[in-house]
């Protein structure tokens, strides 16, 4: 076989690697959780807080549509603490005056 059909056959095969691995943190990421007696489907996607990022960074101050988000998203906040690469995000001072400003409570028992 020749050097080039290897390096061929090891960008196809990396590049369905990488596939791969986005689906499955697309999975992990985005979870559908029942909440409450009333069965309601809440889904929990933290690139739905995309809206907050700014608020969150400290460049400005949290939209309707950050709070909106985060409201709605308020049952998935235990589990984003729980993961290791969101946690730094909620737990930060920035995100409990973003929590606040939008009549959020950030739980502290996970």
């Amino acid at each position: 076989m020749s050097m080039t059909k290897k390096m061929m056959g090891g960008i196809r095969s990396s590049r369905v690697g990488v596939q791969v691995l986005m689906a499955v943190i697309a999975c992990v990421c985005i979870c559908v959780c029942a909440a409450g007696d009333d069965d309601k489907v809440i889904r929990c996607d933290p690139m739905g807080l995309g809206p907050c990022l700014p608020a969150l960074s400290g460049s400005g101050s949290p939209t309707a549509q950050c709070c909106q988000e985060l409201r709605s998203q308020q049952p998935c906040l235990c589990r984003y603490l729980r993961n290791p690469a969101f946690k730094p995000y909620i737990d930060s001072p920035n995100a409990k005056a973003v929590a606040s400003t939008c009549a959020v409570q950030i739980p502290t028992n996970c």
